[in-house]
């Protein structure tokens, strides 16, 4: 009984942060989902500027959507595992892995 209702606690909305390595050193940014039945909405932003998600989809405990930068659109795919969010980040640039933490408020 107990494992079932943390599972059911467990969800990916909320404010979420990450840091990955890129070519010009580690970049932070913060995501905040909305889940509406099997509709995931949000935005992404960091100091550069805010960008809104597009075509989010959630099922279960896997989701995915898309965003521009500069002309370019950018797809995350990921997984809920642990209370963390696993992250695979799809570009022209090939494929980036990352784990996105809950922001404690």
């Amino acid at each position: 009984m107990v494992l079932s209702i943390a599972a059911f606690s467990q969800t990916i909305e909320g404010k979420w942060t990450s840091t990955i390595d890129t070519d010009n050193g580690p970049f932070t940014f913060f995501a905040e989902f909305k889940v509406d039945g099997e509709t995931l909405t949000g935005k992404l932003w960091s100091e550069y500027g805010t960008v809104q998600i597009s075509n989010g989809t959630i099922k279960g405990n896997e989701f995915e959507y898309t965003f521009e930068i500069e002309y370019n659109t950018l797809k995350h795919k990921g997984k809920l595992e642990g209370g963390d969010l696993k992250m695979t980040m799809t570009s022209d640039n090939g494929e980036t892995e990352f784990t996105m933490t809950a922001v404690k408020e």
